[in-house]
């Protein structure tokens, strides 16, 4: 993790224009403020407010695309056991809870 404050700061509003294009639509500002809140595959974008505005760096982008590069979704991603889970949605309903 960097230190945002030394590093290029960058509007949120404007890493959409700083990202490639994915199927001709470029990468909403929502988007890219989502993966400052929720963050994706378990990585978050590094952000800060400075007054009413949210801004990130452009090294901190380059952190976390390599961060999602290293490290498939799989890899994050618990591995769910869907014969439990189907036993246990089956016991839920026997008890009149779902």
């Amino acid at each position: 993790m960097g230190n945002l404050i030394e590093e290029e700061l960058v509007a949120l509003k404007d890493v959409p224009s700083l990202l490639p294009r994915r199927q001709d639509k470029p990468i909403s500002y929502t988007t890219v403020y989502r993966w400052t809140r929720y963050g994706l595959s378990g990585t978050v974008l590094e952000s800060i407010r400075i007054g009413g505005s949210k801004f990130t760096s452009v090294e901190a982008i380059s952190r976390f695309i390599r961060a999602l590069s290293a490290c498939p979704n799989e890899c994050t991603r618990p591995q769910v056991d869907t014969a439990a889970a189907i036993r246990a949605g089956e016991k839920l309903k026997e008890m009149g809870i779902y």
